[in-house]
């Protein structure tokens, strides 16, 4: 990409064209590739959102948990991408449970 792949920004509207095509391989591989300290807030949130619309909910609450222990911002938008990967589970329980924490 010419150098432009180091830019978060760049690589979070890959990830979300990924996303949209179906390119669930492509998406983990680029999120790997980024590593956790060229990774921001939207490409954790984007990534969840991913894994949830592509039936991964339990990577996509994998994530979370991630983002949690490494203190970044959870916000109501990875609030709303995470209640997307209890239903992609289907375990309601389990999004009324959360939801209440």
């Amino acid at each position: 990409m010419g150098g432009f792949d180091s830019y978060a920004s760049v690589n979070n509207a890959m990830l979300t064209s990924y996303s949209k095509e179906g390119f669930l391989c492509e998406a983990k591989r680029l999120v790997h590739k980024m590593g956790l300290g060229g990774r921001d807030e939207v490409s954790w949130n984007s990534m969840i959102v991913v894994c949830g619309q592509h039936r991964e909910g339990s990577e996509a609450l994998a994530l979370l948990c991630e983002m949690v222990r490494m203190r970044l911002e959870v916000d109501m938008f990875t609030m709303a991408s995470v209640l997307t990967a209890f239903t992609s589970l289907k375990d309601l329980a389990g999004g009324c449970s959360f939801m209440l924490r």
